[in-house]
């Protein structure tokens, strides 16, 4: 985990192996984004965006196993960390169109994103379909020269064929750093969602994503979930 968080910036093993650090520079970037784990989605009931939170369900759950940071398991993460976010959105009568900003901040980086989103209902089809487009800006307390900035988008439809069952196909694209070559990462995602009873959740999902020109990643997941 701990070399991948230098693309782009400074020696890995410069820097402190601190929870705060890889939540901002891997987990926030890569996991909690618009159609994935972030605290508008959150896919399969997990929401990665808070640096606390993410902490927990991630060793808590057995996700992963800590090994580079444990923190006090009362108080969580040392590292306090600050944020607020903004959005307004107008309604029309099949259609929304929104706005949004957020800015978090620690002892190790700061990170701010600003952009906007659209949704359209398509009613005869049972189909919505919707765009988000952000831009950031982060950068890291102490390397003043390792700032960056950062293009996040999503795109797809929703269909709804049934009550109970849902489909979508994305495609994502997150740049992590503009100025920095072979790091931007596309994607495509394909979710199936069937909800048979009342607590109960099924989700079968396939994702490729290619990272620069080399590298590529398939993955395929089947879930079930019970939820209280």
């Amino acid at each position: 985990v701990l070399p991948a968080t230098g693309a782009g910036c400074t020696d890995p093993g410069e820097r402190e192996a601190d929870w705060d650090f890889i939540h901002a520079a891997i987990i926030e970037p890569s996991c909690a984004t618009v159609s994935c784990h972030s605290s508008l989605s959150k896919t399969a009931g997990i929401d990665l965006e808070d640096v606390d939170q993410a902490y927990d369900l991630l060793t808590e759950q057995l996700f992963v196993v800590p090994f580079a940071y444990i923190s006090d398991p009362v108080l969580g993460p040392e590292t306090p960390t600050f944020g607020a976010t903004a959005m307004h959105e107008k309604r029309g009568d099949a259609h929304a169109l929104g706005a949004g900003a957020r800015l978090r901040y620690n002892k190790n980086n700061t990170h701010a994103w600003v952009g906007g989103h659209y949704k359209h209902w398509f009613e005869s089809k049972k189909l919505m379909l919707m765009a988000e487009l952000n831009a950031g800006y982060q950068s890291f307390q102490g390397s003043p020269d390792n700032s960056r900035l950062q293009l996040l988008g999503y795109v797809g439809p929703v269909w709804f064929p049934m009550k109970g069952l849902s489909a979508s196909l994305a495609y994502e694209h997150f740049d992590e750093d503009l100025l920095a070559r072979y790091v931007e990462r596309h994607a495509v995602t394909s979710t199936v969602s069937f909800l048979p009873a009342a607590h109960y959740e099924v989700i079968l999902m396939g994702r490729a994503e290619r990272i620069g020109p080399p590298g590529r990643s398939y993955t395929g997941m089947l879930q079930f979930h019970y939820y209280l």
